[in-house]
C-alpha cells in the first residue's frame, strides 16, 4: 500500500504524504502562517481520500491559470478549494493544520523533491499510510460540514468521498453540476474530466 503518491494534474506534479502521531503541529502551523513553508499542511481529520486532495489541487491550478486565486498562494488556495465555505480563514481553520492536529497530510505542488524533503524532516511524526485516511478522518464532522445524509450514503453505489467531491465540484465551472442521485455514480465521469493521467504510487 502506498505511503506516498505523486500525481500529474494538468502538467503539474502533486505529491502527497501523511504523517501520524505528529508532536509539533503548533510549530508547523506557525511556519505555514509565516509563509516559510511552500506547501499545504492538512488536518487529516477532514480528508477521506487522496482523491479529495487531487480535486482541490485541480481547482487551485485552474484558478492560478485563470489568474483568479482567492488567496495569496497556490498551496493556500488548495486548502480553500477543499472547503465549501466562502471564508478563507474558516477554510484554513477547518482543513489546515491546527495546533492540536495529531495526523497531518503534506502536499507539495511542482516540487523536484527538495522542498518536500526539507519540510518532511521538520515533521515530528511517523510516516503513515495513505490507505488509512478513511480511518484517520472524522466521519461525523465531515458529514455535518457537507450536509451528507445517512440516506444518501445508504445507496448501494455511494461512498463518503464521492459525496464530498461531487458537492465541491458543483460549486465550480470545471464540469456540469451533479445533483440528487447522481452523487453516487459520478466519480468515473469526474475522474475522466479532471485527470488525463492515472495516479502513480511511489513507495518511499
Amino acid at each position: 500500500p502506498p505511503d506516498m503518491v505523486t500525481v500529474e494534474v494538468d502538467g503539474h506534479g502533486v505529491r502527497v504524504e501523511v504523517y501520524e502521531e505528529v508532536k509539533n503541529s503548533a510549530a508547523l502551523k506557525e511556519e505555514i502562517v509565516s509563509k516559510k513553508l511552500e506547501a499545504s499542511l492538512l488536518d487529516a481529520r477532514m480528508i477521506v481520500d487522496v482523491f479529495q486532495i487531487l480535486m482541490a489541487a485541480k481547482k487551485a491550478l485552474y484558478s492560478l491559470e485563470k489568474n483568479c486565486l482567492a488567496t495569496h498562494g497556490l498551496h493556500t488556495e488548495l486548502i480553500y478549494c477543499l472547503s465549501g465555505q466562502r471564508s478563507i480563514s474558516a477554510a484554513l481553520n477547518t482543513f489546515g493544520i491546527q495546533a492540536e492536529s495529531q495526523n497531518v497530510i503534506l502536499v507539495v505542488i511542482d516540487d523536484q523533491g527538495e522542498t518536500f524533503d526539507t519540510i518532511a524532516k521538520l515533521i515530528d511524526g511517523k510516516h503513515g499510510n495513505l490507505d488509512a485516511l478513511k480511518d484517520l478522518c472524522d466521519v461525523e464532522k465531515i458529514k455535518k460540514l457537507y450536509k451528507i445524509t445517512a440516506e444518501e450514503l445508504s445507496h448501494p453505489s455511494s461512498c463518503l468521498v464521492d459525496s464530498v467531491v461531487c458537492r465541491r465540484l458543483c460549486n465550480v465551472k470545471l464540469i456540469g453540476g451533479v445533483t440528487g442521485d447522481a452523487y453516487s455514480s459520478a466519480r468515473f465521469s469526474i475522474i475522466h474530466v479532471l485527470f488525463c493521467h492515472t495516479p502513480v504510487p511511489i513507495h518511499g
